[in-house]
Formats: structure tokens, sequence, C-alpha cells
């Protein structure tokens, strides 16, 4: 058996030995009289035992605010913002031309004179040298995704610089943001309901290696996942600080510094 002792997520008392059967993957609390998943129990156990609590990684938080508790990670990693750098001046590059011939050739179509600061775009002797009509609203739906994707890597670059997620215990108000300074979004759960606190394999793969997320698990509601943008030790942290607030333990010191 696993060298670390499940918990009664009920009770939080440990479950005897005697009281697991591995063969058939569960464990039975004599005290509250429940049959557990011992998967889901080992998993939890780790999470308790995780080493960063006890060195808590650079870029992560536990502090009171007057407000509750926040626990929270950056997202800050220089190796993933250059290399999502690189890939937004690449692609950005490219769709930035066709959007200015768009743009100029949808001010043409309107009569209106295009801003001085862009470039100046010249025919062969006719207007209809430029995209007009059906081709040109064919342009702008064509670019659309691309103008989407180039978006999209702006605010990934932008993430890996200053962006973070924090989960903050504010009695029956509990809630996980996720974003770059006040630019975000915040889902609210209520703790009571919280069953589980996992770090499970998400539904994409980054160089053909599964990428991992946080997942809380409430009764009747749909499970809560976040954390992707984290280093895997920033996650790990984040995730045994939740389930250890969860529990109403007091988690280990204070602020780390960013990286």
């Amino acid at each position: 058996m696993n060298s670390i002792a499940p918990t009664c997520p009920q009770c939080g008392k440990p479950i005897a030995e005697a009281e697991v059967n591995v063969g058939k993957g569960v464990a039975y609390c004599r005290r509250c009289h429940l049959l557990h998943d011992l998967s889901e129990l080992l998993e939890s156990a780790e999470l308790d035992f995780a080493p960063e609590l006890a060195a808590p990684p650079a870029g992560t938080w536990l502090r009171e605010d007057g407000f509750g508790t926040v626990v929270g990670a950056t997202h800050r990693s220089l190796g993933q913002a250059a290399g999502t750098l690189f890939a937004m001046i690449f692609c950005c590059g490219i769709v930035s031309v066709f959007v200015t011939l768009a743009t100029l050739s949808t001010l043409q179509q309107f009569g209106i004179a295009p801003p001085s600061w862009l470039p100046k775009v010249t025919g062969h002797g006719s207007h209809n040298d430029f995209p007009h009509g059906g081709f040109l609203i064919f342009l702008w739906l064509f670019l659309t995704p691309f103008i989407a994707i180039c978006l999209g890597l702006i605010l990934s670059f932008l993430s890996t610089l200053c962006g973070r997620t924090e989960v903050r215990f504010t009695g029956a108000d509990c809630s996980v943001y996720v974003g770059l300074g006040p630019l975000g979004y915040r889902r609210r759960f209520d703790p009571a309901r919280v069953r589980s606190v996992k770090i499970v394999a998400g539904s994409w793969t980054k160089n053909n290696q599964p990428q991992y997320v946080i997942r809380m698990e409430s009764e009747g509601r749909k499970p809560l996942k976040f954390g992707s943008m984290l280093r895997e030790d920033r996650k790990r942290y984040l995730a045994a600080q939740v389930q250890r607030l969860l529990r109403g333990k007091s988690g280990s010191s204070g602020t780390s510094s960013y990286p």
C-alpha cells in the first residue's frame, strides 16, 4: 500500500491500514461509517504532503488582505514568454499586412481618407486594383479567425509576463480569479459544497505531453478547472494550499517573491 496514509474527507482523521482494501480500491472510515474511493483519498493525501507546502516556490503567495485569505501564483515564465513572443511576431507580422490592405480598401469604399500613420498603398492607376465589394467582405471574414489567433497570442504573451491565478476565501463567498491585473475573469464557488481538489490531465497536449490543470469538484455543480497557465511546482502548491484551506487548516507562512 502507498506509504501515505489516506485521510477521511468527512472527519479529517487518518484511516487505519486495516480498513483499507487495496484489491477493491476502497477505504472505510469507522468514525463516519463511510466507504471512500482509495485512489481519490491517496491523491488528496499526496497534496497534503506536497513538498511545495514546506518550501513555497518563487512566484507564489498566501496572505490575508483584510477581506479574507488569498492564495495565488504568477503565470510568469521567461521561457514561455520567449516562445510566445516569437510566434506572436511571426503570426501578427503576416496578418498585419492583409489587415492593413483590408482597412485601406474599406476606408476607400466609404470615401474616407486613411489616417496619416497608415502606410500609403497605391494601385496601378485604378481604384479597382484594391479589394472591393464582395471580395472585400470575404477578405474580412477570412481574416477574422487569424485576427483572433493574433489577439490570443498577445494575451498569452502578456500572461506569461504578468498574469496570475488566485483563489480567494471570504467565508461562503469564495472565488477563483485568472487574469492580468484587473483584467480577467472570476468564478465563484461554495466551499461547503467542494468534495475534492485534484491535479488532472487537461483536454489538450503540448509536444505530445498532457497538460495538467487543477480540478475542484463540487456537489451538484460542474467541476471548476484552473491553473493551466501555471508552472508545475506552482500548480501543486496552489492545489495543496486550496485543499488545506478548504479543510480549515492554516497554511504555511506568507509570501514568496516573484522570480
